[in-house]
């Protein structure tokens, strides 16, 4: 953030002292602020599978503004640097997130940074493909094991593959207090449709829908 918007923010605080920052598309950050207040989680530990922009339509910048630190993982090697300068405290990984064994895999770079995706969904057209990259891919448990203690906080946006993350997942042994994961599906005509499968499956892994923004639903752990 340069100095001109720090500027800024800080005299709209002193005129709008209840003025409420989101870096989320839709407010994401804040719900999730509230609901782990609720919880009594007080410096939140994350883990933010496909990053992409590390401030803007980001939900887990704002916990960073507030001192607390986490994981971000980003497919796209092109946007590593700028995920490190602006998030020197997380630890940043270069790598695509899957269902399937750790290896090697394709990364689409599409014209849009936001929907690149390691897999060409039916709703995507392979000619809007900019580039493939050959990219490091990893098991989503393979890499909770890596982290020092299961994140409070995981936001999960893989442009089509969240839900075969989410059933390959061992809740057993990893179970963050609050998952925000994409649940809108894109038609070919581009419209858009919530998908009831990952809310069927987090349920049967012992969550609940906390709240809905139509791009993002937001669970929290069912005993909470």
């Amino acid at each position: 953030m340069n100095f001109f918007k720090k500027i800024i923010r800080f005299f709209r605080s002193k005129i709008y002292p209840n003025y409420k920052i989101s870096y989320s598309q839709s407010g994401e950050d804040l719900i999730i602020s509230l609901l782990l207040k609720k919880l009594r989680i007080k410096n939140p530990t994350y883990l933010d599978i496909g990053t992409n922009d590390p401030i803007h339509i980001n939900n887990t910048y704002l916990f960073y503004t507030r001192g607390c630190n986490g994981t971000c993982v980003e497919p796209d090697p092109s946007l590593i640097p700028l995920i490190k300068r602006w998030r020197p405290r997380d630890k940043c990984l270069n790598m695509g997130v899957t269902s399937e064994k750790s290896g090697q895999g394709n990364l689409y770079l599409m014209e849009s940074s936001r929907l690149n995706t390691l897999s060409i969904p039916k709703t995507k057209s392979p000619e809007n493909t900019k580039n493939i990259l050959k990219i490091p891919i990893i098991n989503i448990n393979d890499l909770l094991a890596s982290l020092k203690q299961t994140p409070n906080l995981v936001s999960l946006d893989t442009e089509g593959l969240d839900f075969s993350i989410l059933s390959e997942w061992n809740f057993d042994k990893f179970k963050p207090e609050v998952i925000c994961t994409e649940t809108v599906n894109h038609s070919k005509d581009g419209s858009k449709k919530d998908s009831s499968s990952i809310k069927n499956l987090l349920e049967k892994k012992g969550y609940s829908l906390y709240a809905d923004t139509y791009i993002n639903s937001i669970f929290v752990k069912s005993d909470f």
